[in-house]
């Protein structure tokens, strides 16, 4: 029986902690007043996601984070408009959600990935400056995407995807090491 792996981009960790600007409403539905007494039928971007982290966990399947999305994702709770203290509560989330993880708790969701030693660090930069600039992919993603492979060539037995909110075909999706039967969010293009 295969091991699913999932490497978990930005877009999926600001989905599952439901970052204000970075999901969409159920079918590009704008919240309302009456949206909250009669919840739509078809899940939201958020909703979808927590399923699909649910769904995995069940199934015993390796979730990982790398460390530079953390950061990433720390970047955008930042960037929230409004309040400094919406912004504190959604950093106090990431906060639980990796304290969860470091401390293995029932409530973990996912594994951190730790920072690379020197050499793979500097095999990581290589390989962003000399491959994956050109495809517009940052330095974070050329590190998931190395994750991803050098996970899929522990064993044939690993199915390993990266859950991306990326949705064009050249993106970071395209770098999966498997290809998921039903991607999410769709491709765009």
């Amino acid at each position: 029986m295969a091991l699913s792996v999932y490497i978990v981009d930005t877009g999926y960790l600001l989905a599952l902690l439901d970052v204000p600007g970075e999901t969409l409403a159920p079918a590009g539905q704008l919240p309302s007043k009456r949206a909250k007494r009669f919840p739509p039928r078809e899940p939201s971007e958020a909703e979808e996601v927590e399923r699909r982290f649910r769904k995995a966990v069940a199934s015993r399947a390796e979730i990982i984070v790398p460390l530079a999305v953390l950061y990433e994702v720390a970047s955008h709770i930042n960037d929230i408009d409004g309040s400094r203290q919406v912004a504190k509560r959604y950093a106090d989330a990431l906060l639980q959600l990796v304290s969860d993880s470091l401390s293995a708790t029932p409530a973990s969701l996912f594994q951190i990935e730790p920072r690379p030693e020197l050499k793979e660090f500097m095999a990581t930069l290589g390989a962003f400056a000399h491959d994956h600039v050109l495809r517009s992919h940052s330095l974070v993603d050329t590190a998931l995407v190395r994750l991803a492979e050098a996970k899929k060539a522990e064993g044939p037995h690993r199915e390993v995807y990266i859950w991306t909110w990326e949705r064009r075909r050249n993106g970071i999706r395209s770098c999966s090491p498997d290809v998921e039967a039903e991607p999410f969010p769709s491709w765009a293009d």
